[in-house]
């Protein structure tokens, strides 16, 4: 039972494998609220079923050099993955096997040193080879004898990524395909000191660390200037310093939580109820923001300053089914969502239901749970508007529409081009206005915003781009392109909680955060105004503290502004919260993000997607990328309970990678996402701890 009297409880079997985990929602040991975990005669897991009734299973588990490994795993909506391993358990292949719409047997496959028939790759055995795509693209990999990897070489026109070591076994240097090497030093504790580029034709870099006694940094420094951190007693951020005198000051309660926030653009306060729920908010201009929660500790009210109110509901399994904001008796936005198809929960929202407008909005996914087609039909049952996706085996989007409902139609369809190393060439047969470089970073882009003369630093970081004639040039703090200092005309300040402030033309627009960096608020002009979003944290509105709404948007399912949006405040933010830039990109963490063509204009950075470029992992209805590193299913609060509940950690050990995703997150492309990962185990160990979802290992 936690400080406000809400109990949670789980069961287990002699053996001590979690039975069941029931969360605070309902009472005593209702089904409607429990998780209920079925295990084979040899401890391993075969089946888990939410609370909602979506069910996710294995096949019979069979053993594998001494490890129980699932032949097979089958999600919510019967999509069944099948796998195939070698005589030592590794994972040979990973096979799509299910009946439907999208790519029917693609399938990702994997050689490993010491496997028959493999051609030596150096290192030791059970260390992979290669790793081949679902359109038969293949990346080779080589070791030293240490077992250190030392070439990355990708499908071509991609170039080899090279790795040297130091004597401790560290990496010392990591040249690209652009022929540009990154240098790594460290001190006698590991902490890396600094970071420094040279070669390839490009400006050299440095980035340098200090750190303080007990290991925590001190200062980062690079061209753009130097961060300061201090600390308080208990090892708790104290003070950030940017350069140019820009102080971020934090203070916490008791109890640990953080209780002012002083920046830039003024001073925040929060405060707590007994279960450390953030329950007010007290912005720069005064305003109170209240905030109430259901007993499992999901946000259900918001109330902001003038009397708008914003509401969510969950079901049982902790996911959301609908947000809606009022000012008395008017309602300002009203979305509801339902996760059931032919009355089975499939584990991915199947409608949307505008309570305002009365349009239905209707899902389908391909049979890898990539969303393919979306309709919206008004109250009288028209369609109003839809649109179509159509990936390749590998995840390529290569057929748009919005006026056909079939991949398969004679005509209305948008056609994409790609070469093996997953880079966009053509559109619609034209290959005009397409390039990269040999590390895969779009150097000119023909989109709905045509690119051009677009160019990176050392480190990857997008420098300069050409939109509608105007070139803007763009300046970072760190080793990669999340602390966006400047771009032309425009400076952005960046705190604890996130983006905080951006400044054009010297007026400071600040944004209003609690303490996990959910948006609250602006300060613009003067004045504050209030967000109003979706489940997905898209800006769908804005109120004034009288009530008033003074903006709407809306989008379309890959993040598109809809037409029919109003703005009289400008603002500069809009689909899952991110930064619109004026090239019309979203700032999306590392990345930048084009929804006209739903993927990203650079690589994943990480190495963790199945598809380098791709959006959401294909499904922007049910996740998000705000990192630009991996997708992540905010809106599948489910596996919040089980990562709790310790059941995850015992998967972990089991050896069954992503298994953990389809069992006990419901989540759509877990497997694939896995088994392109360096170990198989790699994208679940991204959960523990997190109460995120992630799509892609």
């Amino acid at each position: 039972m936690d400080a406000l009297g809400h109990s949670r409880s789980s069961s287990f079997n002699a053996n001590h494998d979690q039975l069941t985990a029931v969360n605070a929602l309902g009472t005593g040991t209702a089904a409607s609220n429990t998780t209920t975990y079925v295990y084979d005669s040899s401890d391993n897991l075969t089946s888990a079923q939410l609370p909602t009734g979506a069910t996710a299973s294995t096949g019979v588990y069979t053993q594998h050099a001494g490890a129980y490994l699932p032949p097979s795993l089958k999600d919510p909506s019967g999509h069944q993955t099948n796998f195939t391993y070698d005589t030592a358990g590794n994972l040979t292949q990973s096979q799509d096997t299910s009946a439907g719409t999208g790519t029917t047997g693609a399938k990702l496959t994997y050689t490993y040193q010491g496997d028959s028939g493999v051609a030596d790759c150096g290192g030791f055995p059970g260390q992979r080879c290669t790793s081949t795509d679902a359109d038969n693209n293949t990346t080779h990999y080589a070791y030293d004898t240490a077992g250190n990897l030392i070439t990355a070489t990708p499908p071509a026109p991609l170039g080899a990524t090279t790795y040297t070591y130091d004597s401790a076994g560290r990496q010392h240097t990591v040249t690209d395909g652009r022929g540009i090497t990154t240098t790594y030093t460290y001190d006698n504790h590991d902490r890396t000191r600094q970071v420094t580029t040279s070669g390839g034709g490009a400006p050299a870099l440095t980035v340098a660390y200090t750190y303080y006694g007990d290991g925590d940094l001190h200062t980062q420094s690079d061209a753009s200037g130097t961060i300061t951190y201090t600390y308080d007693a208990l090892g708790r951020e104290a003070t950030r310093t940017l350069p140019g005198t820009i102080v971020f000051s934090s203070f916490y309660d008791p109890a640990g939580n953080l209780q002012t926030l002083t920046g830039p653009t003024g001073s925040t306060s929060y405060g707590y109820n007994a279960g450390n729920e953030l329950t007010s908010l007290t912005d720069p201009s005064s305003g109170q923001t209240t905030f109430s929660y259901d007993n499992d500790g999901n946000r259900k009210t918001t109330t902001y300053p003038g009397g708008t109110s914003e509401t969510a509901t969950w079901d049982a399994a902790d996911r959301p089914t609908g947000i809606k904001a009022v000012h008395g008796t008017t309602t300002l936005t009203d979305f509801t969502y339902s996760y059931a198809k032919a009355g089975a929960d499939t584990g991915q929202i199947q409608t949307r239901t505008n309570g305002a407008s009365g349009a239905v909005t209707t899902y389908t996914y391909d049979t890898q749970n990539r969303l393919n087609y979306a309709e919206e039909d008004s109250s009288t049952g028209t369609r109003s508007a839809s649109w179509l996706y159509c990936h390749d085996a590998a995840g390529n989007l290569i057929a748009t529409s919005t006026s056909a409902s079939s991949c398969t139609a004679s005509s209305g369809l948008t056609s994409y081009t790609y070469n093996a190393a997953s880079e966009l060439t053509a559109t619609s047969g034209s290959t005009a206005g397409w390039s990269y470089d040999t590390d895969g970073n779009e150097t000119a882009g023909n989109s709905a915003t045509p690119r051009t003369a677009e160019t990176y630093s050392a480190l990857n970081q997008p420098t300069a781009q050409t939109t509608a004639g105007t070139t803007r040039t763009q300046t970072y703090a760190g080793t990669d392109s999340s602390d966006r200092l400047t771009q032309t005309g425009t400076s952005f300040t960046n705190g604890p909680e996130g983006l905080a402030s951006v400044t054009n033309a010297g007026a400071t627009t600040g944004l209003i955060r609690d303490p996990a960096g959910t948006l609250i608020g602006v300060t613009t002009g003067g004045a504050t105004y209030y967000y109003l979003t979706d489940i997905q944290g898209s800006v769908l509105g804005l109120v004034n503290t009288a009530g008033t709404q003074t903006n709407s948007y809306a989008y379309d399912p890959a993040g598109n502004t809809r037409s029919g949006a109003t703005a009289t405040v400008t603002q500069p933010l809009g689909y899952t919260g991110a930064y619109l830039d004026p090239t019309g990109l979203y700032k999306l963490g590392a990345r930048s993000y084009d929804p006209s063509l739903g993927r990203f204009t650079q690589p994943d950075p990480s190495g963790k997607e199945t598809n380098p470029y791709l959006y959401a992992a294909g499904d922007p209805v049910n996740h998000t990328d705000p990192t630009g590193q991996f997708s992540i299913g905010d809106i599948g609060k489910d596996i919040a309970v089980i990562v709790g509940s310790g059941t995850a950690g015992a998967m972990l050990g089991s050896g069954i990678g992503c298994a953990v995703g389809f069992l006990v997150a419901t989540l759509p492309g877990c497997a694939a996402g896995a088994a392109a990962g360096t170990a198989l185990g790699g994208a679940t160990g991204v959960l523990v701890g997190t109460g995120l979802v992630i799509a892609a290992g």
